[in-house]
């Protein structure tokens, strides 16, 4: 009855649909596309040619080629519990960031979030 008064107007204006539920089921459609972009979780990053570069730097020691990657997996476990503490928009800007120089890391894609989140805390002067 009630979506029944609803249209009621626009059909006895001559339209055959009211462009309100349209237009509102549209952007719930819209909305459930963007929505999942927004709530993703912690991005992939093939960090091994960041790990690669960095034990290229420090030696030709494959064991720090594996600590580097290990501390990439930590980082990554550590970024995924926290996740949901920070802001989309600081996600997004540390993911580019991380990404800008083609060596990604979730070490400085942490810390990044980290200080952005951290940074909020303090009123600014």
């Amino acid at each position: 009855m009630r979506s029944l008064l609803f249209v009621m107007p626009f059909l006895s204006a001559g339209l055959r649909f009211a462009p309100a539920p349209a237009l509102f089921g549209g952007l719930l459609l819209a909305g459930g596309l963007i929505a999942p972009a927004a709530a993703e979780g912690v991005p992939s990053l093939n960090v091994r040619p960041s790990c690669e570069a960095a034990a290229q730097l420090e030696s030709l020691d494959k064991k720090q080629l594996q600590a580097c990657l290990d501390d990439e997996a930590t980082a990554r476990q550590q970024t995924e519990k926290e996740w949901s503490t920070f802001s989309a928009s600081s996600r997004r800007e540390c993911e580019d960031e991380t990404n800008l120089n083609g060596t990604p890391s979730y070490v400085e894609m942490l810390e990044c979030l980290r200080l952005a989140r951290d940074a909020k805390k303090y009123p600014a002067q």
